[in-house]
């Protein structure tokens, strides 16, 4: 950590409140999105046909499935941030990204 603070990396001194704001964003991040989204995933994929036992799929089909979602996530991951870019969001949602 050091390193970071000595080479110029890190220049700006965050102060308390700055601090706070962020631990209570990612916080509540946390709890209002990701547990939501852990919590339903599952039912959602079991319904989707994902298996969570044995046989497993075979190689071609996993190096296929995972080829395929970084590809979807890509396009979904660009596609979305051009939306959060658009006026009203971008002033409402995602200016705090950009702070």
């Amino acid at each position: 950590m050091a390193f970071f603070l000595e080479s110029g990396w890190q220049t700006k001194n965050n102060t308390p409140a700055a601090q706070e704001k962020c631990i209570t964003r990612l916080l509540l991040y946390h709890f209002g999105v990701n547990l939501p989204v852990m919590i339903l995933s599952y039912p959602v994929f079991r319904c989707m046909g994902m298996r969570s036992s044995l046989p497993l799929p075979s190689w071609k089909i996993v190096i296929t499935q995972i080829l395929f979602y970084f590809i979807l996530e890509d396009f979904v991951f660009y596609w979305g941030h051009r939306v959060l870019h658009t006026k009203w969001l971008y002033k409402h949602v995602h200016s705090v990204h950009h702070e």
